[in-house]
């Protein structure tokens, strides 16, 4: 480094010592320290820098020069700075020596660490910064009471926790029988490893295996038997328990979001936690979300709604941030989850339709090509409506989306990405160093594609005349809302994850219910379009903006009307609320969410990556 890089390194420095005292408002010597932590703070990566660059850029920094004992980033709102935790403070330092003083071409900014002598709620425990130990704290002590539970709102209904089920030698008497089950009767799962006494359960089919009858055991073991009769008689469970499955987490694992199969179980599901507390998320399919802190030895027990219809899941970290505003370190958790196998001649009559798997079963079974069969809404107000405005619906789409730019912009050289639904192909021309194919329902827009050199084709999204397991990256840029049912956007969604590699990632754009001013009045809708009764002479634009015409409501279906200069045509659109693309993409199966679903002027985009 030469003589003017070390002193603008020496400079910067400085600077971010002085940022962090002027923020927290404390003079250096409180805030930092000479003394290996594993807490660091790191200056000009926080809030304000999230808007520009996500937390999983930050993170990425540390993953790949310093992963090993990398826990997380972690970002406060209204805090210039980011803090950086490590399991252990020898880790940390490490991280440091590899880091500090560097400059990131990945987040264009100095690098400078420094070990943490305080810290700000919710992370200002005191035990975390014991440099003596390996700095964690048992999310609960060996006490007689374990933390009271607590959510971030109302609990969904049919949702209940009975804390302190069992007492702190019950919970050691069932951990040493869980030690003591043989190694061969444990699976090990990508986040957690499981056993089951009575029926097997099948994560592949998501069903208990049935065909081979109780193939672990025709009866439960005494000890199981015995706690599953205390939860019977007292977790409300009602009929006889006869499945157990037992999860092993270590810190640090979590399980993806799932409702547990409708076909599979009657009655309520429950669950026994022990050794640790942890955060477990329930999400609604309109969006909502609740977060519930379950305590070390509590019993949780789902029903109704919460079963049914909520969808539940543990993010996999090692810290939580709890609902009181506290911080639980995760240590080894393990939980017992009893149920009661439906018989199969008692199949689930609930009301929930889009969640039960029978009920899909039976709308698969009678309208086995409608999926695939184009309703007469689509073809009408949306294939034939861009065939009928392709020019002048092309002379308003001539930028890009920035955000969209950018991602492509940012591909590796070779990449080979597919456009679904690229319209005139205005995404096409970006970042030349990849391959890029272009395909769109719209004879009318793929011809104009072809004019512009551009390789594109009429294809319908849902039956892709592409291989599987070909493409780096697929991009749907506003195009799945226009699907008129659930089963066609999930098989959309489908169709895209199946042109995927391993790995490989889709980018996808649908409208919001809520516009930035205003929100459309119901989810399925249309949408006027102004086309011109005269073309222009000398002008390729319209005289209306895409934004003055994108974003009118209106439920009027007629398929045109003359108004003035203009023949107003309608496009049919399902707009999304909040979660219900997350919804969509878990529905789809083999991906996981690689950047959540987020809110960006209008549209929810998601990030997912293909799995299997």
């Amino acid at each position: 480094m030469d003589a003017y890089m070390l002193r603008q390194r020496r400079f910067k420095e400085d600077k971010a010592i002085q940022s962090l005292s002027a923020i927290e408002k404390k003079p250096s010597s409180e805030l930092l320290c000479d003394e290996e932590r594993r807490w660091m703070y790191l200056p000009n990566c926080g809030a304000s820098f999230a808007a520009v660059m996500p937390n999983s850029v930050v993170e990425e920094i540390f993953l790949r020069s310093a992963p090993a004992g990398f826990v997380g980033a972690h970002r406060i709102k209204s805090k210039p700075y980011a803090l950086i935790e490590y399991e252990d403070a020898a880790s940390a330092a490490a991280a440091r020596r590899e880091l500090h003083g560097t400059h990131s071409d990945l987040i264009k900014k100095w690098i400078f660490l420094f070990f943490a002598k305080w810290l700000p709620a919710p992370f200002d425990v005191a035990a975390a910064f014991d440099s003596t130990s390996s700095g964690r704290i048992p999310s609960t002590p060996d006490t007689d009471v374990a933390p009271e539970p607590c959510a971030t709102g109302p609990l969904p209904k049919g949702l209940f926790i009975v804390p302190n089920f069992i007492s702190v030698d019950e919970e050691k008497q069932i951990l040493q029988e869980v030690d003591n089950i043989d190694q061969q009767e444990w699976t090990n799962l990508n986040r957690r490893s499981v056993a089951h006494f009575g029926y097997e359960f099948s994560y592949k089919t998501r069903n208990v295996v049935r065909d081979r009858g109780a193939v672990v055991s025709a009866e439960f073991p005494d000890w199981v038997a015995r706690v599953s009769k205390r939860v019977e008689e007292n977790g409300n469970v009602g009929p006889r328990i006869d499945q157990l499955t037992i999860n092993n987490y270590r810190p640090g694992d979590g399980i993806p979001h799932h409702i547990d199969t409708h076909s599979a179980f009657e009655g309520p599901i429950v669950s026994l936690s022990l050794l640790s507390n942890t955060i477990m998320e329930f999400r609604h399919p309109e969006g909502e979300r609740v977060d519930v802190f379950v305590p070390r030895r509590s019993l949780l027990i789902m029903s109704s709604d919460a079963r049914l219809l909520w969808s539940h899941g543990i993010t996999p970290r090692k810290t939580d941030q709890l609902p009181t505003g506290g911080l639980n370190v995760r240590g080894r958790r393990v939980s017992l989850t009893f149920r009661k196998v439906r018989p199969a001649d008692s199949p689930c009559d609930c009301v929930f339709w889009a969640q039960c798997d029978r009920r899909k079963e039976e709308v698969s079974s009678a309208s086995e090509n409608r999926v695939v069969a184009t309703p007469i809404v689509e073809k009408l107000f949306v294939h034939d409506m861009y065939n009928a405005i392709g020019n002048h619906f092309s002379s308003t789409r001539h930028s890009p989306w920035p955000a969209v730019a950018q991602f492509i912009n940012a591909l590796p050289a070779g990449t080979l990405l597919a456009d679904i639904g690229c319209g005139n192909g205005r995404y096409l021309g970006l970042n030349s160093s990849i391959f890029k194919l272009g395909s769109d329902r719209s004879e009318a827009l793929t011809k104009i594609c072809a004019e512009k050199s551009f390789e594109a084709m009429t294809a319908d999204a849902l039956k892709l005349p592409l291989r599987s397991n070909a493409f780096d990256v697929v991009m749907c840029i506003a195009v799945i809302h226009h699907l008129s049912t659930l089963e066609r956007r999930v098989e959309c969604v489908r169709e895209l994850i199946r042109v995927l590699r391993e790995g490989g990632v889709a980018l996808i754009y649908v409208w919001a219910l809520d516009q930035p001013d205003r929100t459309f009045g119901q989810p399925d809708l249309f949408v006027p379009w102004h086309l011109p009764k005269e073309p222009k002479i000398g002008k390729k634009d319209s005289d209306l903006s895409a934004e003055d015409v994108e974003h009118q409501a209106v439920a009027d279906p007629s398929s045109g009307s003359d108004e003035g200069k203009y023949r107003v045509l309608r496009r049919f659109y399902h707009v999304f609320r909040k979660g219900e693309l997350t919804d969509l993409v878990e529905k789809a199966g083999s991906c996981v969410i690689q950047e959540p679903e987020t809110y960006e002027k209008g549209n929810f985009k998601i990030l997912i990556k293909k799995v299997s």
